[in-house]
């Protein structure tokens, strides 16, 4: 059997930490547990999501010559509030807060930020962690070891492998088309996040037009 082994470092950790994880699982051979399948995340929470290219970290690959990790999200969520902050190996950084289903991204060097409307199946008011809504009993293929974790394990078809926690159900591993995602849990925030002047301005400005837009009359 084929394996993808990828090579992590962690932040603050300050080594490199080499896990394995198989390619292509078996087919089930493992009751599902009772429970959900994956659980949102506590209303104070705070995660990392490494997202790696395929191949870029493979056995024999020289660290020297390629990036850690080709992009690192630290999401930090409290209550309604949710900010995301991206470092991309080639300088592609960026900020998002999120508010209920407003969304407002700040890039540096821009001094307006971008705001959008989710709709009401998508966003982070949808969902903590994208990419595993297709996650369900029928593609179940029973439990595997991630991360040193025992893992509920999901496939579907087009390269797609779920890793959830057995123990916390929260996500382990992805790997989706040609990307794999690694997600490390950390200490909760302390406080209550507050978004930055503009981004507050902002969402008032989106809110205020969407409620507009809702009392307009519908043309006869």
């Amino acid at each position: 059997m084929s394996a993808l082994r990828l090579l992590i470092l962690f932040l603050g950790m300050g080594s490199l930490i080499d896990f394995t994880v198989a390619a292509q699982p078996q087919a089930a051979s493992d009751p599902l547990p009772s429970g959900p399948l994956l659980k949102r995340a506590p209303d104070s929470a705070q995660w990392l999501v490494y997202s790696y290219l395929k191949g870029a970290a493979e056995a024999g690959a020289d660290p020297k010559q390629k990036p850690a990790f080709d992009e690192r999200t630290l999401v930090k969520k409290t209550g309604t509030i949710r900010c995301e902050i991206t470092d991309g190996a080639l300088g592609h950084n960026y900020t998002k807060w999120c508010s209920g289903n407003l969304q407002a991204q700040v890039y540096p060097g821009v001094k307006d930020p971008v705001i959008s409307v989710s709709s009401g199946n998508s966003g982070a008011s949808a969902s903590d962690f994208p990419g595993f809504d297709w996650i369900s009993p029928k593609n179940y293929i029973g439990i595997r070891k991630a991360l040193g974790m025992d893992c509920l394990a999901f496939q579907q078809g087009g390269g797609r492998l779920a890793y959830v926690s057995v123990e916390t159900r929260l996500p382990v591993m992805l790997q989706q088309s040609e990307f794999t995602y690694v997600y490390q849990f950390q200490t909760p925030p302390a406080a209550i996040q507050v978004p930055p002047s503009e981004v507050q301005e902002a969402f008032k400005v989106l809110l205020e037009r969407s409620q507009r837009a809702a009392r307009k009359p519908a043309a006869p």
